[in-house]
């Protein structure tokens, strides 16, 4: 269709998949993916990142946006680092981990009677 024939000028966002680079260190923003990473594995489908603070390693399909890049203090000890919940736990381990749990408990109140 040439320009003018029902197509019209419109603000467009282009994207393209990011060149991640080993050793690089990132700052996600916001989402499920927020804090710092250091990029620790690059394929032509997948990147491995893992967080600098808990060490928590990721691999995900590789993404594509930049909003920025300039200099900064990271790790940024103010963000919350990863927790438990959001590691991805098979359902099996966090069964073990409640049984244990549960094992715990019922052994110190054995013990320990309140």
């Amino acid at each position: 269709m040439e320009e003018g024939e029902g197509s019209m000028e419109e603000k467009i966002v282009f994207f393209k998949r990011y060149p991640f680079l080993v050793g690089q260190k990132i700052h996600i923003e916001d989402g499920p993916r927020k804090g710092d990473w250091e990029v620790i594995g690059v394929s032509d489908k997948k990147v491995q990142l893992q967080c600098p603070v808990s060490g928590f390693v990721a691999e995900w399909d590789r993404f594509c946006y930049l909003v920025d890049e300039h200099d900064a203090i990271w790790p940024d000890r103010k963000e919350p680092s990863r927790s438990l919940s959001e590691k991805n736990f098979s359902p099996f381990w966090l069964l073990l981990i409640n049984v244990l749990f549960l094992m715990y408990i019922s052994c110190s109140c054995a013990i320990f009677p309140v």
